[in-house]
């Protein structure tokens, strides 16, 4: 992680010297936001902690670095209890915290470019905005610090705990440091899906406790991510694992999912006859099939559930047979298929017998005139050729 430089010049040393701890408060006071609506009495208060806690830096070994960080832990370092905010004031709490921070931020800014910093405090103007400006361009000289930004953001984006932190950062975060030390525009030079596909692989790996987690260095450090020299060697290892995944998926979908008429064309036809796979179909098919709606169909033989599927194995007709009759024909949201869906399903379950009941052209069912009622055997005459609202 990026760690702030502190020049520690001494003529800035000598200007802070000069404010002392209540003119420094005042003069950064002046451009910063979080307190500037408090009630005097309370402004004064913290004047008095603020300088209090910060006068021991000041004089011949004063140091911008022990300020900023004793500025930025004073809330927690006495700051709260010597305030002693009862009453009105204990709503300002967090507000005041945010000030401490905003003030470490500046005292680290002011170090950096200390030119423009003792010119603010020789006008007695300071101009928050302007000093960060010219931090920042002095830090986007610092492959250090444009590698941490980058790593930051991948981190940000993905939301990773600590964990997944760490693995970007020995990972991703080591690459990024090497690559910006020869070349500071190498960060823009990256491809974003590229990284959230690695980002995506980590996820995994400590999502799913992936063993290669446990063979680590004596630093803690995952051996494996250690040995990649480059993103593209990181995105091709995270490309072999999706597929390995997406195979192994594709296998258990198998299991789940028998093939039930394939002639070698464009089209086949399998049979869903697991709960999961109805799950499946009905959401890549926006309708009611999976979830629990036709569970009860998997366990009769009389009962068919079958999708239409092409080479891709994308679903796009989900058909129910009941005693060899086709007595629901969906498309995606429970639409009319296309022609060429419909030819292809109907060439698929001929050879079985199944065919759409007749005077059908009207209906996105394809199912107006059925003849005769089907019996169905005792006890399950509820379920006589009923179609009910779509799958």
């Amino acid at each position: 992680m990026y760690v702030p430089k502190f020049l520690n010049s001494g003529e800035l040393l000598g200007a802070l010297n000069r404010l002392g701890p209540e003119g420094l408060f005042d003069f950064l006071r002046s451009d910063l936001s979080p307190i500037s609506d408090f009630p005097t009495e309370l402004l004064a208060r913290i004047k008095v902690v603020f300088s209090d806690h910060i006068r021991h830096h000041f004089g011949p070994e004063i140091r911008s670095d022990e300020l900023s960080d004793t500025i930025e832990l004073m809330w927690y370092r006495g700051g709260r209890e010597a305030l002693d905010l009862g009453g009105e004031f204990q709503e300002h709490a967090d507000r005041i915290i945010r000030f401490f921070m905003f003030v470490a931020h500046a005292v680290r800014a002011l170090d950096n470019v200390p030119d423009e910093a003792i010119r603010q405090i020789e006008a007695s103007s300071f101009n928050m905005e302007a000093i960060r400006t010219m931090h920042l361009d002095l830090l986007r000289g610092d492959h250090v610090y444009v590698a941490d930004q980058f790593v930051t953001r991948v981190v940000r984006g993905q939301g990773f705990g600590h964990r997944l932190a760490e693995l970007v950062r020995i990972s991703i975060g080591r690459i990024a440091l090497k690559e910006c030390r020869r070349d500071l525009d190498w960060v823009r030079k990256q491809s974003g899906t590229k990284i959230n596909h690695i980002a995506d692989w980590l996820a995994s790996a400590v999502a799913n406790e992936a063993p290669w987690l446990s063979n680590v260095d004596e630093r803690g450090r995952a051996k494996k991510l250690l040995k990649f020299g480059s993103l593209d060697a990181m995105h091709a290892e995270a490309e072999k694992h999706m597929k390995r995944k997406l195979a192994a998926e594709a296998a258990a979908i198998m299991a789940e999912e028998e093939t039930f008429a394939d002639d070698g064309g464009e089209y086949r036809i399998v049979r869903l006859t697991t709960p999961a796979s109805l799950d499946r179909e009905s959401d890549a098919m926006r309708h009611c099939v999976g979830h629990g709606a036709y569970d009860r169909y998997l366990a009769l033989d009389d009962y068919l559930l079958l999708s239409l599927r092409d080479k891709a194995n994308r679903p796009h007709v989900t058909i129910q047979v009941n005693h060899g009759a086709i007595v629901q024909f969906f498309g995606k949201a429970n639409t009319k298929p296309k022609p060429e869906y419909r030819a292809a399903a109907l060439r698929l379950l001929e050879p079985f017998g199944f065919v759409f009941p007749s005077k059908s052209d009207g209906d996105h069912r394809h199912m107006i005139d059925y003849g005769p009622p089907i019996e169905f055997p005792e006890g399950n005459l509820r379920d006589r050729l009923w179609l009910g609202p779509g799958l």
